[in-house]
């Protein structure tokens, strides 16, 4: 239910902004997977999700994971550099 996946993200936070990293990364990814399923894939709460999901591995080091939290594999607006006009 989208009010679950509310409450998730908000403690998740909470638990982050407190250095509880351990006790936000689970309830940050349920609060995700419960947005995707209830919202769909490219819904602004996803992507809100996977920002909050993304800065948390930033705070643990993950800096790769970071970056796929931000812009995962499947999506479709990764940025591909600069566009240049065909004419």
């Amino acid at each position: 239910h989208p009010q679950v996946a509310e409450s998730l993200q908000t403690l998740g936070e909470l638990l982050r902004n407190t250095g509880d990293y351990a006790g936000a990364r689970p309830l940050l990814e349920r609060a995700l997977r419960i947005r995707e399923q209830t919202r769909g894939p490219n819904s602004l709460e996803v992507a809100t999700s996977l920002n909050h999901l993304g800065f948390l591995h930033y705070l643990t080091g993950e800096y790769a994971n970071s970056l796929i939290s931000i812009w995962p594999p499947t999506a479709s607006s990764i940025p591909s550099g600069p566009s240049t006009p065909t004419s």
